[in-house]
This record gives C-alpha cells, structure tokens and sequence, in this order.
C-alpha cells in the first residue's frame, strides 16, 4: 500500500518503490509487447506504467526520479522518461529524444513526439 500525504502525493519511501515497478514495466513493454507483436500486452504494460508515472509526477522527488531514468540503459527507459520530462523541463528532455530518434528500433516514436512538442501538439497525458 503506497503512503501519501494529504494531498495524495507519495511519500519518499514510496518514490523509489514506483519508479522500479515503473522501470520495470517500461522494460518489458518492447520485449512482451512489442517485440512479441503482442499489441494487447504492450497496451498493458503501457497503461500500468502510465497510472505510476501519474503518482510520480505529483511530488518533485517523483519527477527527479523519472528524469534521471533519461539516462537509463534501456532505451525504452529513457523513451518513455524523456516524454514525461517535457512536461516539467524540456530543455534536459529534447536531447534524450533527438539521440533516440537518430536510430534504433523505438526511433520513430521519439521523431513523432519531437514532432508533436515543436508543433504545439503535444499531451504527455
């Protein structure tokens, strides 16, 4: 059971807990979904690791914590974290997503939402 404050924000014993599921779900989702062409298992994994991403980002300790996973070795880690991250500081964030989009196989989606943020279109939610 996760603690929070009263205003629903995590607790700093419960960030670090978050952010491994967080990562770990976000692992995952290329290999068991993707890679798997399972398109309903990657849905999954998607929207479990969003409603987490969701808790984190409501204190600043979640949102550090999600920015640091930029530089996760995993590059749907630093994917998935550079998008959340330009919500809150887009200048860390832009260099995450222009490396990914020169190559390698989630490139397309990091091109797309550098895209969509420049246009004005973006919606991290």
């Amino acid at each position: 059971m996760m603690h929070t404050n009263q205003d629903d924000v995590p607790m700093p014993e419960d960030v670090a807990r978050l952010v491994r599921r967080y990562r770990d779900l976000l692992v995952r989702w290329p290999e068991e979904g993707l890679g798997a062409a399972r398109p309903e298992v990657a849905g999954i994994l998607l929207h479990r690791s969003y409603d987490i991403r969701d808790v984190l980002r409501q204190s600043e300790e979640g949102r550090r914590a999600i920015g640091a996973l930029m530089r996760d070795d995993v590059e749907a880690v630093r994917l998935a974290a550079a998008t959340d991250v330009l919500e809150w500081d887009p200048v860390a964030a832009e260099p995450v997503l222009e490396e990914i989009a020169t190559g390698g196989r989630l490139a397309l989606t990091a091109e797309v939402t550098l895209q969509l943020f420049r246009d004005g279109e973006f919606d991290v939610d």
